[in-house]
């Protein structure tokens, strides 16, 4: 019997649908990939932004603590009841404030120090050589915070050199010759020494907002010391408000909302920083809009839950 030879064609190569399903599959993976990249250099740069957010803060509260110290000595009282008041009272003056009672002016006075020891503006600090030039933009308040911890008076604590940074965590991104702090993403921190608008963005005698004060300020206290000024415990601002004296607005032009909780805020505005409205807030320099006491943007207002405040890092919040 013959048997019959059988030959098998061999396959000359894959179908068009088999080359669709492998580039899909391909596709796919390097999609899943770049989302995990991403992912991961998303969450690096929260914890390098919160690293020196926390680092900030610690020196920052050195030179708060001793300024506390320091101003509460006899010596220095007197020297605040001289030239401080003395200042002070040509600012009233040109602003047709007479008839304070002199405690009040002795609460506006401690203001007056510490607006100068502390500046975000060209205007806390007029006498500052260092800040000239380029002083209206965002980068300002981060630049006046450098300043603060690296070459003003110390009130006692040991100084900061630039070593303590690295080249990542500080930058000059206005090209005014002074460098500022910077965030992961390269754009300048905030800073904000009364927050005040924050919890009545409505300004004086408005109710409290502390869910929006909440997405930046974690452990706010309770609304009866949320409606307290840590300077005035015993209320001589309220008796020259009452008297009519002075209003809540040039109380508030002059330094910050009356009767309101406050603590230094530097904010970084996170992954949407260079988009319009990222920030969330005013900026420390636009006064006009309140934003040297962070007033929040009328869209956060109106939408908190969904606002630019939400990815917003800050030296106030328990680390994510």
């Amino acid at each position: 019997m013959q048997c019959k030879k059988t030959s098998v064609a061999g396959r000359a190569g894959f179908t068009l649908l088999e080359i669709l399903v492998v580039i899909s599959i391909i596709i796919l993976l390097i999609s899943i990939g770049g989302m995990v990249i991403s992912n991961s250099i998303a969450q690096a740069r929260e914890r390098a932004t919160l690293a020196l957010l926390i680092k900030l803060d610690g020196m920052l509260q050195q030179r708060l603590d001793g300024f506390n110290t320091l101003i509460s000595k006899p010596q220095r009282r007197t020297e605040m009841q001289t030239t401080g008041l003395k200042s002070l009272e040509a600012d009233l003056r040109n602003k047709n404030i007479i008839g304070l009672p002199t405690a009040t002016k002795m609460l506006m006075v401690r203001k007056e120090y510490f607006r100068n020891a502390f500046p975000q503006t060209q205007t806390d600090n007029s006498s500052l050589s260092y800040f000239s030039g380029n002083d209206t933009n965002p980068a300002e308040s981060a630049e006046y915070l450098y300043w603060i911890l690296t070459k003003s008076d110390s009130f006692g604590v040991a100084s900061v050199d630039d070593s303590e940074f690295s080249a990542a965590e500080l930058r000059d991104t206005d090209g005014d010759g002074r460098l500022e702090f910077v965030d992961a993403w390269g754009n300048p921190l905030r800073f904000y020494r009364w927050p005040t608008r924050l919890l009545r963005p409505g300004g004086p005698g408005s109710n409290i907002q502390s869910n929006v004060a909440g997405m930046l300020i974690s452990g706010l206290p309770d609304a009866s010391e949320l409606q307290q000024d840590a300077d005035d415990v015993v209320g001589v601002y309220d008796v020259a408000i009452e008297s009519g004296i002075i209003t809540g607005e040039q109380f508030e032009e002059m330094y910050h909302t009356p009767d309101t909780y406050s603590i230094p805020l530097i904010v970084s505005a996170g992954a949407d920083g260079r988009l319009p409205g990222g920030l969330g807030l005013f900026e420390p320099n636009d006064s006009a809009n309140f934003g040297h006491l962070a007033q929040p943007l009328p869209a956060v207002l109106s939408d908190p839950g969904a606002s630019a405040l939400n990815d917003n890092l800050t030296n106030r919040q328990k680390q994510k």
